[in-house]
């Protein structure tokens, strides 16, 4: 099935921007391409489709809200499953369902495949302090809090996530490609205060 075919089978599940909206799959894909260029593979239809359904069970009734976060990847994986019934092999279709089942960075489990390894390395995005907080700003200001709130919660857990301790494991795809800037960036995260994420802000607006 073509490139484009597929992304118009995923993208009525996704708004058109937002902290998870359409414009985060396309940086997913385009993330996931130069990871795969680095590890010499060949573009392949499932992982069109893994990069391309990996959200789309977060959105209900057209929102992203923090009470229907949990879950999105087993809902995701049901969508992705009968939308590309017919048009992958069953064992492709495994993979695809498995990739976005493990594609959260809290996820603790052994990777299914390279194709889980590769959306997950993707999807977190490069290793720039900048760029998360101003996407982790938008999502909290999606959840309908303040500046000061979103300035306190994104200081208070990203540090969590991907500071030198954080939760939030480094799969090989996104070694491969940010090793050079991994250690700077934990660094980074591991001094976040309330006042440095409102400065980034405040500079962006």
């Amino acid at each position: 099935m073509k490139y484009t075919e597929l992304l118009s089978l995923a993208k009525p599940y996704y708004p058109a921007e937002g902290s998870h909206g359409w414009n985060h799959i396309e940086d997913v894909l385009s993330t996931a391409k130069a990871m795969a260029r680095i590890r010499k593979q060949r573009w392949r239809p499932e992982m069109t489709a893994a990069a391309a359904f990996h959200d789309s069970g977060l959105y209900i009734n057209g929102t992203d809200k923090d009470e229907v976060r949990e879950g999105h990847e087993d809902r995701g994986a049901d969508i992705a499953g009968k939308r590309l019934q017919g048009l992958f092999t069953e064992e492709q279709l495994k993979r695809i369902k498995a990739a976005i089942r493990e594609h959260r960075a809290s996820y603790k489990g052994p990777y299914t495949s390279y194709l889980s390894d590769l959306i997950s390395s993707a999807d977190r995005g490069a290793p720039d302090m900048k760029a998360k907080l101003l996407r982790s700003y938008a999502y909290h200001m999606e959840q309908g809090e303040t500046p000061e709130q979103a300035y306190n919660g994104i200081a208070e857990f990203l540090p969590t996530k991907y500071g030198p301790n954080g939760y939030a494991r480094i799969p090989m795809y996104y070694r491969a490609l940010y090793a050079k800037q991994l250690k700077e960036y934990q660094k980074q995260m591991s001094e976040l205060t309330a006042d440095k994420v409102r400065t980034v802000i405040e500079e962006q607006s």
